[in-house]
């Protein structure tokens, strides 16, 4: 604490401000909020900073007892207000009611997970509201209560400053009221006896609309946009089907347009279809299951796009080649974003029968740049290969690669596996989580021919290794646990040792050739990348440590690492990094 105690009190707010912004998850159901609590631990000069009501403004409505806690700390504006408060029948949900309507003169946002019966109960003004997320339930039939005109249902969270409205599961008539001048980003799904004739009437008249997101679209509507200030435009709903020529000709006014989502089938459009030019396009997420579903993207000309995200379900019974044709319609997208930016992180994991790749340029476990495929295979060996022929150039580029658990131990797809690796010539540094490690059967090289042996990542300089398995767990015998039988698999250690082992006869002789002639040596290279994990969440911390030219590898969370292990693999010019956790399950 030495170093940081000296900064202010002004400067540690708001670095707790920003931390609790980034740290503190959804708290909507599952979830345990004000974890970042406990610093209030770390020493008393802290715990006087973080008891300052600026950082209590975020009230879990899930909880009554973490509700208590928060207003113990008297917050008193701009109060953002979520979880699920449903049932009217629970005391405990009364009790929430009206706490939350004491407090409801200084809420800033409310995202509610609620029912009719909680809406019509409200009567509280809310003059400072900016955004408002309401997911209707169906409640008990006991608290279900009868509005008697529904226009009046949700009017009573009406504001002047309100600019940002999320709808799901309510009526037309419902919402309709709440449809004004003022609301710049609206988001509508499952929204019952929506008329296109009325939504457009209303659309006409949100002359600040920005963001748009629905599950209810035609180009009806679509027409009625302000098309000059359209910001973000997303539509979803597999169960509708957009004309290719009329959707291109929509979005081709929409100049000011950076994102762009659309997850419902679009027809095919003509051959004399004009190809348009979004000059602030930044991003495009698509659902498709066909390759016609995509041939719109090819008439569009997107020369800012920085993030390409599709979705694709393979309709093929025995191969690949419709999914295949997917990507190869929209190769230029991809090419489009690699030379916007540089993509030094490639992310893989493969749970059967998906295969998900990220190339960004940092790991995060949701980019909001980059390229990102999330596919439906049935053949991982053909598939892998495509992809290593056709993303070349992008598999190049990456210096970082991650590895995560699935499902590798396929025999045919290792070689495929292995063809990508070969295009990832400049990766140094590499990260293996759980059965990620099944991908590389061999450890660190490979034979292509008798008696030659290659490396898998030649400039490698850092290897991460996450909760794997470094020996195979023992069998039993007769149905006995006590008697130890010798495994029958290979051990990812001795095909570890075995790579580090090769590494130094090639530094030593600066040749690979009859690699099985060596005799048992340490030693090796690497480089950065520093990896956290929070309640599931992949996050990622990037840190620039002094390039001493040494090896270095990180193991946590090891299953059936020993010491001596441990011991056998640090050597001079090796670094070994290991949080002395084992387990033997």
């Amino acid at each position: 604490m030495a170093l940081i105690s000296k900064l202010s009190k002004e400067l540690l707010l708001e670095i707790f401000k920003y931390y609790i912004s980034t740290s503190e998850t959804e708290p909507i159901r599952y979830s345990t909020p004000y974890r970042w609590t406990k610093l209030r631990l770390v020493c008393s000069y802290w715990k006087e900073i973080l008891e300052s009501p600026m950082l209590w403004n975020q009230v879990s409505v899930t909880s009554l007892r973490a509700m208590k806690f928060v207003l113990d700390h008297k917050p008193v504006v701009d109060l953002d207000m979520r979880g699920s408060l449903v049932d009217l029948a629970k005391p405990a949900d009364q009790q929430k009611l009206v706490r939350m309507q004491r407090l409801a003169g200084g809420v800033r946002s409310i995202n509610l997970c609620t029912s009719k019966a909680v809406l019509k109960a409200w009567n509280a003004p809310t003059p400072r509201l900016k955004s408002l997320a309401l997911r209707r339930m169906p409640g008990t039939p006991t608290t279900q209560a009868q509005v008697s005109d529904p226009s009046t249902l949700l009017t009573r969270f009406r504001s002047p400053m309100l600019t940002k409205l999320e709808l799901q599961g309510f009526t037309w008539n419902e919402v309709k009221p709440m449809l004004d001048d003022s609301i710049e980003d609206l988001a509508l799904d499952l929204i019952l006896g929506m008329r296109v004739d009325e939504f457009a009437s209303a659309i006409k008249t949100m002359t600040h609309l920005r963001r748009l997101r629905t599950s209810y679209h035609s180009l009806t509507f679509l027409r009625a946009l302000p098309l000059n200030t359209m910001e973000e435009l997303m539509l979803v709903g597999l169960g509708q089907v957009l004309d290719g020529d009329g959707l291109l000709a929509i979005v081709g006014q929409m100049q000011s347009l950076r994102r762009l989502e659309i997850s419902t089938k679009v027809t095919k459009p003509s051959l004399d279809a004009a190809i348009i030019e979004l000059p602030s396009l930044e991003s495009i997420t698509c659902l498709v299951r066909h390759h016609q579903e995509v041939e719109y993207l090819t008439r569009m000309k997107v020369p800012t796009l920085r993030h390409f995200r599709i979705s694709a379900g393979n309709n093929q019974s025995e191969n690949d080649t419709g999914l295949q044709e997917i990507l190869q319609l929209v190769l230029p997208l991809v090419h489009q974003v690699a030379k916007n930016i540089h993509l030094r992180t490639a992310q893989f994991s493969s749970p059967i029968p998906d295969l998900h790749l990220a190339f960004t340029d940092e790991p995060a476990a949701d980019p909001d740049n980059g390229i990102q495929l999330n596919l439906c295979v049935n053949s991982h060996e053909e598939f892998l290969c495509f992809i290593a022929n056709y993303f070349a150039p992008v598999l190049a580029r990456v210096e970082s690669a991650y590895i995560g658990d699935g499902r590798y131990y396929h025999r045919r797809s290792l070689p495929a596996w292995r063809s990508i690796f070969r295009q990832m010539g400049n990766v140094q540094s590499l990260h293996l989580e759980q059965r990620g490690a099944k991908a590389m059967p061999g450890g660190l090289h490979y034979y292509p021919k008798r008696g030659i042996c290659k490396e898998v990542f030649p400039k490698l300089r850092n290897l991460y290794l996450d909760n794997v398995r470094f020996r195979p767990q023992r069998r039993k015998k007769n149905d006995n646990w006590g008697i130890k039988v010798a495994a029958t698999k290979r051990s990812f250690l001795g095909d570890l040792e075995r790579s580090f082992q090769l590494r130094d006869a090639a530094i030593e002789s600066n040749n690979l050739r009859n690699g099985n002639n060596i005799e048992s040596k340490d030693g090796a290279e690497f480089e950065e990348a520093v990896e956290g994990f929070e309640d599931r969440t992949r996050r990622k911390y990037w840190t620039k440590p002094k390039d001493d030219g040494k090896f270095r590898l990180v193991i946590r969370n090891a299953i059936r690492l020993h010491t001596r292990d441990v011991e056998k693999l640090t050597k001079p010019g090796r670094i070994v990094i290991w949080d002395s956790v084992s387990r033997r399950n």
